[in-house]
């Protein structure tokens, strides 16, 4: 399970999904590149975004964390994937809800 803590900085990716039956005919692909968009598309169903570090990806793709940076870059200059980064930020106290008036039920007519 991901742990978010306040202050982080979180990378969340989105696949298009739309390229993956033509992902060995796109020009410019790396065979790592293409191994990385296939191991994310697994990770598909009804949200196609994932919060995968570089660690992950290099370790499952079996290539160096650099690689797997320069893959997510690839990837991303090909509109295969978009980024979105997350400031994680404290959370705000909830305002406590007073309520006033009758404590006893009001018919309206």
């Amino acid at each position: 399970m991901l742990q978010i803590k306040p202050g982080q900085t979180l990378t969340i990716y989105e696949l298009n999904l739309d390229a993956y039956d033509s992902i060995f005919e796109i020009e410019g692909l790396t065979a790592y590149d293409i191994l990385a968009y296939l191991y994310l598309s697994d990770f598909s169903g009804e949200e196609d975004r994932y919060a995968h570090a570089y660690e992950t990806i290099a370790r499952k793709c079996r290539i160096s964390e650099e690689e797997a940076k320069q893959v997510l870059r690839r990837l991303e200059e090909k509109n295969l994937l978009s980024r979105l980064t997350l400031q994680i930020v404290e959370p705000e106290e909830k305002p406590k809800l007073h309520l006033a008036g009758p404590k006893k039920p009001v018919s309206v007519n």
